[in-house]
């Protein structure tokens, strides 16, 4: 599932940054340039354009210190998808798909998630009640042949089997969580760029869902957060490896 890849890489490059402190050093911009071509190889569209979103949030960030970086920076990362796509497939075909994700107001672009989507809209349309309660976890592939088994857009998927009332408290678990991630003190905040890039993945997939194409995303999700309030909290009490712990 390149949809599955693409959020691996993203996130460890997100707990990369993190505990890296937004650094921008040779190796810094290594992995970054590693990372966008990873994400690049794996098709997907969506992936590309939040890893990309990222990668400038990054660059930005450290051009206000040396503005040569970002310059430098989106150098490397153009010249490796180019050498990434001429080396693997020997034409431009992933880069000519690739730029596509740019043009998502452009249906033609969303592989038919417009129809999903409003096939699912239409289903709970017909049985108001869906709207506030749900049909129960795991009932996604119940919605019909015309909706596919999952409505590729987080707050749809949430609604269609939880309801508004999973909805709402889904809605208050992210903001708890982001307003942890954004207080931990440290240069950049990573974590918290990355779980944002995430949460706009996820209007084009089931990023934060328990679905077996995820696999064991949220696990992985889980630990990285673990580790960055783990690292607040040394950080607060001085903690450190090799200290009186």
């Amino acid at each position: 599932n390149h949809g599955y890849v693409a959020c691996q890489i993203i996130l460890l490059y997100a707990l990369r940054l993190h505990l890296r402190g937004f650094r921008c050093g040779a190796a810094d911009l290594f992995f970054l340039a590693l990372s966008l071509v990873a994400v690049f190889l794996t098709r997907s569209r969506a992936g590309f354009a939040c890893m990309a979103l990222l990668a400038t949030i990054y660059l930005v960030r450290n051009m206000l210190h040396n503005p040569l970086i970002l310059i430098g920076g989106a150098t490397v990362a153009v010249m490796g998808l180019v050498v990434a796509d001429l080396a693997s497939f020997g034409s431009l075909e992933v880069f000519e798909r690739q730029v596509t994700a740019f043009q998502f107001y452009d249906k033609e672009n969303l592989s038919g998630r417009d129809e999903m989507w409003a096939a699912r809209l239409g289903t709970l349309n017909q049985q108001v009640h869906f709207w506030f309660i749900g049909r129960g976890f795991g009932t996604a592939s119940e919605f019909g042949d015309e909706s596919g088994l999952h409505s590729h857009n987080l707050a749809l998927h949430v609604i269609s089997e939880t309801g508004i009332i999973g909805l709402a408290l889904t809605a208050w678990l992210w903001w708890v969580l982001m307003g942890q991630l954004w207080h931990i003190p440290c240069k950049g905040r990573g974590l918290f760029w990355g779980s944002a890039v995430l949460l706009l993945f996820s209007l084009s997939y089931e990023v934060f869902y328990p679905i077996p194409a995820m696999q064991h995303f949220l696990a992985f999700f889980a630990g990285a957060v673990a580790v960055a309030l783990r690292s607040e909290d040394e950080e607060l009490h001085g903690d450190f490896v090799g200290g009186d712990r």
